[in-house]
């Protein structure tokens, strides 16, 4: 993020939920060192968690939305669980829900 140091609590709280998880553990080591505001580490601890493959949150959403056409199941209820609690891009959400549905039949 651009001028950092110069930001607000709630100013960094508005930019945390595009980062990837690869951004918001180096974000944290850097909170933690240098201004260490509980409001912003326990904001990037929430949105903290296991990517559902390696890269995920780097890859496109049309990327994303593709590799999804073959997923199992569980991969798909995997992503879906991600999305709501880290990023809810609604067209990668309606993707794997559309696909989960496939799979019921």
């Amino acid at each position: 993020m651009a001028r950092y140091d110069d930001l607000e609590a709630e100013q960094v709280l508005e930019h945390l939920g595009g980062l990837s998880q690869e951004a918001l553990a180096k974000l944290a080591a850097y909170e933690r060192e240098h201004r260490d505001r509980a409001e912003v580490l326990d904001a990037i601890a929430a949105l903290s968690g296991k990517e559902p493959w390696p890269g995920y949150d780097e890859q496109p959403v049309p990327e994303l939305q593709a590799s999804l056409g073959e997923a199992s199941r569980e991969r798909l209820n995997t992503v879906i669980a991600y999305e709501r609690a880290h990023k809810n891009r609604m067209d990668v959400l309606q993707t794997a829900t559309h696909r989960l549905v496939m799979h019921a039949d």
